[in-house]
């Protein structure tokens, strides 16, 4: 580029040289006596010479300044990380190519830089987005990266925690200590922590360090919420432990009963014949657990396939068919049975509603005295449909009303036994509500008795019924 320079200057060199030869050439012409005059016009001469020359470099130079310029200029921008600028240079040849490079290289930053930002939102997406905790700590232990579940778990906020060490945030020995041994041992820790604030959870902790080939650069520490897990379990196993103590009560008893009678109770008819009742009752009381049990499960199973058809039905003509069942019973026990119910429908599934009926129905008769009186009702507002059965039995107290639809719960175990009940009919009811995206009530008063509601909600029943005939359909 130099030698280009050069070059293009060449002509004012050579025509200040011109000038000055001419000029020295002219004034040898002259007298030498004017010698005075020959030196002015060589002066100007040289003057002239030299101020074309200067124009001439001016309109050579001044292109290649302004294209100097306009390269650093854009040359910071690129710096700056405004990569949407193009250079535009003609002149000269090599400043055009530098031009035509820094562009190149300007669109090539841009293209990195927008996959960088994409992979960055696509991980703070993720990120955010993950159901386990999530939290990255500085090789100074302290929070540079928490997300939202990481919040939600440990009751937590990101403007107060980031920047801050781990053990000023999370006030948990059992997880200090689990850290801590990742940053000793320099290998993977798990542990499972229990926590109590903002709630009593469960979580299983992972800790990995992050580091590279020469330093340790931070901890990563994932924590997976195992509550409903346990919780789940724990139901599990009070109700295998419920189920084995429901049943084992009826079999001792038979098979009580039958060594008796085999120990010679058959020689006395009057006794075998009591000791027969006895082992019938018991047989029915099992036929009834596992009737309800079947029952459960089918429920379950049906909902989660998404089995169930819901139609229409006259509100009133449903409680009438279901009172049917019990009015002989009412009738045996002087129990008056009082339906309150307009003309009113609604989408259900009639089997199941029926039966959730029938099952409110069956303990209100089991539980009320005689010559008191059950009422059975239906409300409707704009957005549910509420089915409600109201007895005037001893009433339950208020300890046990947030478990009484618990499998096998029971108020009073001795009596509810005695009367037949399984300890599933109520279970029964919440999981055929919640089949038609409702919920079950109960209020209830020591002494005067107590209210069972069915909340099913109208919209919810539409949506189900869609579903439900879509399914069998497919």
């Amino acid at each position: 580029m130099k030698r280009r320079l050069l070059w293009q200057l060449f002509p004012s060199y050579v025509l200040v040289i011109f000038l000055a030869l001419v000029t020295y050439t002219w004034l040898d012409l002259l007298d030498a006596e004017r010698f005075v005059t020959r030196f002015v016009i060589f002066l100007i001469s040289v003057t002239v010479a030299l101020g074309a020359a200067a124009f001439l470099t001016r309109l050579i130079v001044e292109p290649l300044r302004v294209a100097l310029r306009d390269i650093r200029r854009g040359a910071d921008q690129f710096a700056r990380g405004e990569l949407s600028r193009r250079l535009s240079i003609v002149e000269p040849r090599e400043l055009h190519d530098l031009a035509h490079t820094l562009n190149r290289v300007g669109v090539q930053l841009r293209e990195r830089v927008e996959v960088v930002e994409r992979q960055r939102k696509e991980l703070n997406a993720t990120f955010a987005a993950m159901r386990e905790g999530v939290i990255v700590l500085d090789q100074d232990r302290r929070l540079i990266r928490v997300n939202d579940a990481a919040e939600h778990l440990l009751g937590i906020t990101r403007a107060t925690a980031l920047g801050k060490t781990v053990y000023e945030v999370i006030r948990n020995i059992t997880l200090q200590k689990i850290l801590d041994q990742a940053f000793i041992d320099q290998q993977p820790v798990e542990g499972d922590v229990a926590i109590f604030d903002p709630i009593e959870r469960s979580l299983k902790v992972y800790a990995r360090l992050l580091a590279d080939t020469e330093a340790v650069n931070g901890l990563l520490i994932v924590l997976n919420d195992l509550t409903d897990i346990q919780r789940l379990e724990n139901v599990r196993r009070e109700f295998v432990a419920n189920v084995s103590h429901e049943l084992r009560t009826p079999i001792t008893s038979i098979k009580g009963f039958v060594e008796t009678l085999l120990d010679g109770a058959l020689e006395d008819p009057i006794e075998a014949r009591r000791f027969l009742e006895i082992i019938d009752r018991q047989v029915e009381r099992l036929s009834a657990i596992f009737d309800d049990l079947l029952s459960l499960s089918r429920i379950e199973q049906q909902e989660g396939r998404g089995e169930f058809e819901f139609e229409n039905i006259a509100v009133r003509e449903l409680l009438e068919t279901t009172l049917q069942s019990f009015e002989k019973r009412a009738q045996e026990k002087q129990i008056a049975l009082v339906l309150e119910a307009g003309d009113e429908s609604i989408a259900v599934n009639r089997n199941l509603m029926e039966q959730a009926i029938g099952n409110l129905i069956d303990n209100a008769l089991k539980l009320s005295a005689e010559g008191t009186k059950i009422v059975v009702s239906a409300l409707s507002d704009h957005a549910e449909m509420v089915f409600s059965i109201s007895d005037q039995g001893p009433g339950i107290e208020r300890e046990h009303l947030a478990r009484i639809f618990e499998r096998f719960y029971r108020v009073d175990k001795g009596r509810t036994r005695k009367l037949g009940g399984t300890g599933l009919g109520l279970s029964i009811v919440k999981h055929i509500a919640q089949v038609h995206g409702g919920s079950v009530e109960v209020k209830s008063v020591v002494g005067e008795g107590s209210v069972f509601s069915v909340h099913v909600p109208k919209t919810q029943s539409t949506v189900n019924h869609s579903h439900a005939i879509a399914q069998s359909h497919a």
